[in-house]
């Protein structure tokens, strides 16, 4: 198995290692009026950083980073980022935008406009966990992406409900038919990943392959395995 990019993760620890979760932060910030795009922006430089560390090493993998609504609506949005990547010495190809699948992209014409200048400025577009609400779905008609996640707690169920495995299989071939990326997300055992290798899905995302890790352990990690490049 090939690296093929990861995924920017929040985490955090406050004084007296309080462990804080990712969104317990991402709700912190929507409290804040501009919170949540400062966030995400801060996000985004730490991960095309990653991006260039890990290409300056010899790996080609592109980097995920979620893009929340909030963010995305943020006036000069896609030349920000797009001015944050070149910064990094990343280019836009190198970059996939993660849309959240309960968010409704497509039900704003501002949205689905800027999510297109994104694209065309050449940043990836992927549905994150489709398979966890009904609304993934209809949105994947209506907007440009690139890539579909299917969600972790499908692949969980998948172990012991044939209902799950049905469909799991229905969304991969569908995004075969559509001739986008299918990356199956939750892949934490050796029977995860013999179910999912039955399927047609392009990467594989979870325990299986890496824990969450901080750069430097993921490119020690890296640098450990032949297999990677």
């Amino acid at each position: 198995l090939g690296f093929a990019g990861a995924e920017a993760l929040l985490a955090g620890t406050l004084p007296g290692a309080i462990h804080v979760s990712p969104p317990v932060i991402v709700e912190g910030a929507r409290l804040l009026s501009v919170g949540l795009v400062r966030l995400t922006e801060a996000v985004h430089r730490r991960a095309v950083a990653a991006a260039a560390a890990w290409t300056r090493n010899g790996y080609s993998g592109a980097v995920s980073v979620n893009l929340p609504l909030e963010a995305l609506l943020a006036p000069g949005a896609v030349a920000t980022l797009e001015a944050m990547t070149r910064d990094a010495g990343v280019e836009p190809s190198q970059v996939t935008f993660e849309l959240l699948e309960d968010a409704l992209y497509d039900t704003s014409a501002d949205a689905l406009g800027t999510l297109t200048k994104l694209r065309l400025a050449g940043f990836g577009l992927a549905l994150d966990d489709l398979g966890q609400r009904q609304s993934g779905l209809l949105q994947l008609a209506n907007l440009p992406v690139t890539e579909i996640k299917i969600d972790l707690e499908l692949v969980r169920q998948a172990r012991a409900l044939d209902k799950a495995r049905s469909i799991f299989a229905t969304l991969a071939a569908l995004g075969e038919r559509l001739g986008v990326k299918v990356t199956a997300e939750g892949v934490a055992t050796d029977a995860d990943l013999r179910f999912v290798r039955q399927h047609p899905v392009d990467y594989l995302q979870g325990y299986l392959v890496s824990a969450k890790r901080p750069l430097e352990d993921l490119l020690t990690w890296l640098a450990s395995r032949p297999d990677a490049h």
